[in-house]
């Protein structure tokens, strides 16, 4: 199998998660085996940060670049925001990340009733 050259390659943008310590800076982070994938699959994967509100203009520009986008795994999204309520089972995701991915554009909200294929 060849491999893709970097301009031949789709542009494949990776949401991060968001740690805030209880001591020492915030950072994000990302399991390597997203962006591994990501090249594998011929793909040159880049990093979306959980992005603050005042900055959503220019992530609308990012995302107009990509061919498409991986949404990270990890801890949940609140349930009570949209009117359901929790479970035991809920651990939910650090403020700052749950903002950010529910404010991307809803052309990157999965439908409420996905078709399998």
């Amino acid at each position: 199998m060849a491999v893709p050259t970097p301009a031949s390659r789709p542009i494949v943008a990776i949401t991060t998660d968001y740690y805030a310590p209880k001591t020492g800076a915030p950072f994000a982070r990302l399991n390597a085996g997203y962006f591994d994938a990501v090249l594998q699959a011929g793909g040159l994967p880049i990093l979306l940060p959980p992005m603050k509100r005042e900055n959503y203009a220019e992530l609308e520009t990012v995302l107009d670049m990509v061919s498409g986008i991986v949404f990270v795994g990890g801890m949940d999204l609140d349930p009570r925001k949209l009117s359901q309520p929790p479970t035991n089972a809920v651990q939910p995701m650090a403020a700052r990340r749950e903002q950010s991915r529910r404010s991307y554009p809803p052309r990157l909200h999965p439908p409420r009733n996905p078709t399998t294929l």
